[in-house]
C-alpha cells in the first residue's frame, strides 16, 4: 500500500468516525428531547386531571413552556367559539380577552383548515391573509388545538418569533405536545361545566323551582 493510499484510508476512517459521533450525538439529543416532552406531558396531565391548577393557570403554564422550549418571543393560547377567536392566555397579558380576525390571520387559517400554519417569513403570506399581532413578528407557527382522535378544533396555539426562519423541528414537536395539553385542559373544563350544569338543573327540579 502506497503512502497516498494510507493517507486516503486514514482520512476515510476519520470521516467515518466523525459521522458516527455526529449520528450518536443527534440520537442522544432526540432522546433527551423525547424525555423532556414525556416529562412535560406527565406533569401537565397531573395538574389538569387532578385539578391542582385552574384552566387559566394551565393556559398560563403552557405560555411559559412555549417561551422556554419553542424558540418563540410571543406565545398565545387562542380559543375558537361561535366563529370567534379569543385570546385566553398570552405572553403579553394586556392582550388577554382580545379577539383576532378569523379570515385575516394564520390562526384563523389553522382553525378553518385544521392544519398547522408554519411560515419562515410572514411577509410571504398571501395578501389579505395576514393580520400581524406584533409588528416585530418575522416568522410564525400556529398549531391547532384539538382533542385526540377528533377533528373538532377548540382553538390554536400561536407562536411568533422576531427572527426569520422556520421553527426548529424540536420546537414544532413541543408545540404539538402543548397544543394537545391545551385540548385536554379545555375538554376537562367543558366536562366539569356540563356536570355542574346538570347538578344545578337537578337541584332546581328537586326543589320545585
Amino acid at each position: 500500500m502506497t503512502v497516498e493510499q494510507k493517507v486516503e484510508q486514514s482520512e476515510a476512517s476519520a470521516q467515518t468516525m466523525h459521522r458516527m459521533l455526529r449520528d450518536m450525538e443527534n440520537i442522544l439529543k432526540e432522546f433527551e428531547a423525547n424525555e423532556a416532552r414525556h416529562e412535560l406531558i406527565r406533569e401537565m396531565d397531573k395538574a389538569i386531571l387532578r385539578s391542582t391548577l385552574s384552566p387559566q393557570e394551565v393556559f398560563d403554564l403552557i405560555i411559559r413552556e412555549c417561551l422556554s422550549t419553542t424558540n418563540s418571543q410571543y406565545s398565545q393560547v387562542i380559543r375558537y367559539r361561535r366563529n370567534k377567536l379569543t385570546i385566553e392566555a398570552s405572553s403579553d397579558r394586556t392582550r388577554v380577552g382580545a379577539e383576532l380576525p378569523l379570515h385575516q390571520s394564520l390562526c384563523g387559517t389553522a382553525v378553518l383548515t385544521g392544519e398547522i400554519q408554519h411560515y419562515a417569513d410572514v411577509s410571504q403570506v398571501p395578501e389579505g391573509k395576514y393580520w400581524p399581532s406584533y409588528m416585530e413578528t418575522k416568522s410564525e407557527l400556529v398549531v391547532p388545538i384539538k382533542p385526540e382522535h377528533s377533528s373538532r378544533i377548540l382553538g390554536v396555539l400561536d407562536l411568533q418569533s422576531n427572527e426569520l426562519g422556520e421553527f426548529p423541528s424540536t420546537s414544532v414537536a413541543f408545540a404539538e405536545v402543548l397544543a394537545g395539553q391545551a385540548a385536554i385542559a379545555i375538554t376537562h373544563t367543558q366536562t366539569w361545566a356540563g356536570i355542574s350544569m346538570l347538578y344545578d338543573i337537578s337541584t332546581e327540579l328537586l326543589s320545585g323551582e
